[in-house]
């Protein structure tokens, strides 16, 4: 492989969008996510600006102290990372987010977890910074969320 191509893989790689899921439960991180972002959210070290996430609401027993809502267990928005992770204390980083866009439907974790078996990491959620999607599956990943979260708008359009 020659030097050029050397280069510009390795720039199609850093310039590739990678998709990552993050979690939220409180109810104060819902409203900003709401409002369309969040100047620090919790990530994963390896984000980088431009990366894709996936915003999922734990489940009633998960997550930290405070007032949880219904639904539970579901993805509930995607957005894009906006700034490079800084450190806030031991193994926890985080990253602005932005370009927030809530789900008009929150999308069950089990439905998924079944359409991708072989990620197994669906069934256990383990890892509360969040995790890389595996590259693998990113697109269909990512593309079954983004239609299952807005079907019946679809549906809606069509008649």
């Amino acid at each position: 492989m020659s030097q050029a191509s050397a280069r510009k893989t390795g720039l199609m790689e850093r310039l590739a969008r990678r998709t990552f899921v993050v979690f939220v439960s409180r109810a104060k991180d819902m409203r900003a996510l709401d409002r369309g972002g969040s100047p620090g959210w919790t990530v994963p070290t390896s984000v980088r600006p431009g990366d894709r996430v996936l915003v999922y609401k734990l489940g009633e027993s998960a997550g930290w102290m405070g007032v949880q809502k219904a639904p539970f267990g579901v993805f509930v928005a995607a957005g894009v990372v906006y700034g490079k992770p800084s450190k806030r204390g031991f193994r926890m980083y985080n990253a602005p987010l932005s370009e927030i866009q809530m789900f008009p439907s929150p999308v069950p974790r089990q439905i998924v977890a079944e359409a991708f078996p072989e990620w197994t990491w669906l069934k256990s959620m383990r890892g509360g910074l969040g995790v890389e999607v595996p590259v693998q599956i990113d697109d269909s990943f990512f593309g079954l969320i983004d239609r299952l979260a807005f079907k019946h708008l679809a549906g809606a359009k069509s008649h």
